[in-house]
C-alpha cells in the first residue's frame, strides 16, 4: 500500500500481476479448471484458445483487485446501475428481500454503493477455511455498512438462526453466494448449465421459499479500469403449493438462477472468478436449451 502511494499505481499493478503470473504458472489445478470452464463455455476450440482464456480470467481477476486497492488510495470507481429500481421499489415500501451474489466482478467494491445508498445489507460468505476470507477486505465491507458473516464447511448454514430472519423482518436484504459456497454442501442442487450438469447452493432459494421473499441476483461486473456495471435482476418469488413440492419449486428456482448466471458469462466470459473444477467435461448432459 505505501509502496502504491509513493511510485504510483504502476508499482502496485506491476506487483499484482506478477503474482498472478506466478499462480498461473505454479497452480495447474487451477488453471486446469478454468480451461475447463472455458471448454463449457466456448466449445470445439484448441488448448491454446483454452489457456489464453484461463490467462484472462486470472488477469481480470488481478484487475478487480487492483481498483480495489486503488480504490482505498486515491482512486475512483466510475459506477453504471441496470434494474436498480427493482432494489428501490422494495426499500420504498419497507422491505428487503434476499440477494444471490456470484463469483462475478468485484463484490467488496460494491458494497460501497449498498452503503452510500444506505442499504441494509447482511453477507454470508461460505469459504473452504474462514482465514481465506482477507481480514482487510472483511474489514473494508464491514466499513461500508455490509454485516458479513463466514462459514466453512462441517458448520449449519447461517440461515438457521433468527438473525437472518429478524434481519429480513426489518426491511434488510440477505445475500449469500448463489454458485459456490464451502458451508452447507447437503442443500446443493443439481441443475443444467453450458450442456454440463453442475451442484449450485440451493439455501438461498430454500430461503425465500420459506420467508416469502422475494429473490434478486446482483451482478457487480467491471467494464474498464475503474468503471463498473452494478446489474440486479428482476425479483423472483420461489412458490410451492404444498411440501411435496417444495423439492421442485427449489430446482427450478436454482435452474432459472443458472441460465440467468451462463447469460452474463457469455456476455462478461472473463469475469467470472471461479477457479475451481465446477465444470468438468465428464458431466456432459446433452444439448443446451437457450436460457
Amino acid at each position: 500500500m505505501l509502496g502504491s502511494r509513493v511510485l504510483g499505481s504502476w508499482f502496485l499493478r506491476t506487483i499484482a500481476y506478477a503474482v498472478t503470473a506466478g499462480y498461473f504458472l505454479f497452480r495447474p489445478k487451477r488453471v486446469g479448471a478454468s480451461m475447463n470452464l472455458y471448454r463449457a463455455v466456448f466449445p470445439g476450440r484448441g488448448r491454446l484458445f483454452y489457456l489464453f482464456c484461463a490467462w484472462r480470467q486470472f488477469a481480470d481477476f488481478t484487475a478487480t483487485y487492483c481498483d480495489r486497492l486503488a480504490l482505498d488510495t486515491s482512486g475512483e470507481i466510475v459506477a453504471v446501475e441496470d434494474g436498480w429500481e427493482h432494489l428501490e421499489a422494495r426499500i420504498q415500501q419497507g422491505l428487503g428481500g434476499i440477494m444471490i451474489v456470484s463469483h462475478v466482478g468485484n463484490l467488496e467494491i460494491a458494497a460501497r454503493l449498498f452503503g452510500r445508498k444506505g442499504i441494509k445489507m447482511m453477507l454470508f460468505a461460505g469459504e473452504r477455511d474462514p482465514r481465506e476470507v482477507a481480514r482487510q477486505q472483511v474489514k473494508a465491507m464491514t466499513s461500508e455498512g455490509l454485516d458479513v458473516r463466514v462459514a466453512s464447511p462441517g458448520t449449519s448454514t447461517p440461515f438457521a438462526g433468527l438473525e437472518a430472519l429478524q434481519f429480513l423482518e426489518e426491511g434488510g436484504f440477505v445475500a449469500t453466494s448463489g454458485d459456490l459456497s464451502w458451508a452447507d454442501p447437503h442443500r446443493r442442487v443439481r441443475v443444467r448449465m453450458f450442456d454440463r450438469e453442475i451442484m449450485l447452493p440451493g439455501t438461498a432459494h430454500l430461503l425465500a421459499l420459506l420467508t416469502r421473499q422475494p429473490l434478486f441476483s446482483f451482478y457487480p461486473i467491471r467494464t474498464g479500469p475503474g468503471r463498473y456495471l452494478y446489474r440486479v435482476s428482476e425479483p423472483r418469488w420461489v412458490k410451492a403449493t404444498s411440501r411435496l413440492r417444495r423439492p421442485e419449486a427449489i430446482q427450478r428456482s436454482v435452474q432459472a438462477y443458472a441460465d440467468e448466471l451462463a447469460s452474463v458469462v457469455r456476455e462478461f466470459p472473463w469475469q467470472w472468478h471461479i477457479f475451481e473444477p465446477m465444470l468438468d467435461a465428464h458431466q456432459e448432459v446433452g444439448p443446451e436449451k437457450n436460457p
